[in-house]
């Protein structure tokens, strides 16, 4: 119908509405999980790398200028180890450098102190605490204190040593160069930029992190190797990222792919949501619409024949009184009409709801028969609980249709019976075809020979489907139609 088009438009646009929400809350979550994800595997990664660079720490190292661990017999799973050592700079292993050495040796005592607590602040804890217990303190603080009023020679060696590399290059002086001494296959790097790593460390004797340009694949840490508290050379640890980056790709595409489906699910259901959510204003503009047809319909012709008797007695076409008469009988005829047609409206849309009470049935059939000629009755006293009003109308319509369509007159009356909570209501008319009968309940549905509208059965079926009654027709013995309403007692 032309008045469904805007509602199939607000389906449309609810769909829309709460499918494009979905989506925008399955994209956040998608990418709040990617980032967390990366974020979680990153520090997994770091953390697995730290605890590799402290494993080959604490087996590699140096005794009196020799390495106690080849790289080979580092145990570290999923790591590439590269290890390189240099020649110790001192004051006697570099000739040439002496005004260096001399330099040092006159530092004020401000610079001392700065040289040699960063030695100290590169020392491993466990020499630290060493220190402490020799010197007879607690804390870091009072350690240098105690160290720069009497500095052990070795940390005195290894501040000069630093401070002698350090203006050596300054003026760029050729020092020992750091030599490769063993590495993994594992780590394709150019050893150009290995040694240029693993100089610096060994340089600053500090442990720092890499993560290189020239290397995307592999995360790196140095560790620096110690001869007592004098850094002789470092070992660089790789971590392979490959892996972790196919798994986090993995779970990328999963949730790109579980994240299509449920914004397609929830547009599914969005549309039958939408659909249910407008179904209620969609059957009311429905039955606004089949009523106003309806209605059309019905008083089209009783208002014709209304008119014409009207303009043939104002033509002097016949005798006014009677068709006062007539015009009286007509428009009683179409209170009728809009009386069923708007107990039909108010039926479609919920707002004819059923009311039991306890009611006497004999007394109200005899209430209904009462006065009419064309109708006799026999009934049995019988209570049930129904809606007095609605149960009245199915009487009143199942009398009615018997003197419309039954020809019930006083002659030949219509016979309501009431026994065991069932109702006949028998008439000796021309009876019900069979063609007619399966239809006889719905709306409209009257012969072309019928002086009825098609409405009174329609209703008198639905009040019995509301109250659970089984309602039938069938032929009369000798002739006629009798309708049965079998109230379930």
């Amino acid at each position: 119908m032309p008045s469904h088009a805007p509602f199939r438009r607000l389906r449309w646009r609810l769909t829309a509405l709460i499918a494009g929400l979905v989506a925008l809350v399955v994209v956040v979550l998608v990418v709040f999980i990617v980032a967390a994800d990366r974020r979680l595997r990153d520090e997994q990664l770091s953390t697995s790398l730290f605890h590799a660079a402290e494993t080959v720490g604490q087996a590699m190292g140096f005794a009196d200028g020799e390495l106690v661990v080849a790289a080979d017999d580092v145990d570290v799973p999923g790591s590439a180890v590269v290890l390189a050592a240099r020649v110790p700079v001192t004051a006697d292993e570099l000739p040439g450098l002496t005004d260096y050495v001399l330099a040092f040796s006159g530092l004020p005592r401000r610079q001392l102190a700065l040289r040699l607590g960063e030695v100290l602040n590169s020392l491993p804890a466990v020499q630290r605490r060493e220190l402490q217990a020799s010197y007879g303190v607690d804390d870091r603080r009072a350690l240098l204190d105690e160290v720069i009023a009497d500095p052990p020679a070795e940390l005195v060696r290894e501040a000069q040593r630093r401070y002698v590399i350090e203006r050596a290059r300054q003026d760029g002086a050729v020092l020992a160069e750091t030599e490769l001494v063993g590495s993994s296959r594992r780590l394709d790097v150019a050893e150009d930029e290995v040694l240029a790593i693993l100089d610096a460390t060994i340089t600053s004797g500090i442990a720092e992190s890499f993560t290189a340009a020239w290397a995307e694949d592999q995360l790196f840490r140095t560790v620096p190797l110690r001869d007592g508290v004098v850094v002789r050379g470092a070992a660089l640890v790789a971590v392979d990222r490959r892996p972790v980056d196919d798994a986090h790709a993995g779970l990328r595409v999963w949730l790109i792919v579980v994240g299509t489906l449920t914004i397609a699910i929830s547009t599914a259901a969005a549309w039958w949501v939408a659909g249910r959510a407008i179904r209620p204003a969609r059957d009311a503009v429905s039955r606004q619409e089949r009523f106003l047809a309806d209605a059309a319909h019905e008083m089209r012709t009783p208002l014709a024949a209304i008119r014409a008797t009207a303009e043939r007695a104002a033509g002097g076409g016949g005798d006014a009184e009677q068709a006062l008469v007539r015009i009286t009988e007509l428009a009683d005829g179409a209170g009728h009409v809009t009386d069923d047609l708007l107990t039909l409206a108010r039926m479609d849309a919920g707002a004819l709801p059923v009311q039991r009470e306890p009611v006497r049935l004999d007394l109200l059939v005899e209430a209904v028969a009462d006065g009419l000629d064309a109708v006799v009755f026999d009934v049995d006293e019988t209570t049930i609980d129904v809606d007095p009003r609605l149960t009245e109308r199915v009487i009143s319509n199942l009398i009615q249709n018997a003197i419309r369509h039954g020809h019930a007159t006083a002659q030949q009356p219509a016979v309501i019976t009431l026994r065991q909570g069932v109702l006949h209501v028998s008439d000796r008319g021309p009876g019900v075809a069979p063609a007619v009968a399966a239809s006889l309940f719905e709306r409209f549905a009257s012969g072309p020979s019928s002086p009825g509208h098609g409405l009174g059965l329609a209703l008198t079926g639905w009040i019995a489907d509301q109250h659970g009654w089984t309602i039938e027709v069938s032929e009369t013995p000798g002739g006629g139609a009798t309708f049965s309403v079998d109230f379930g007692l």
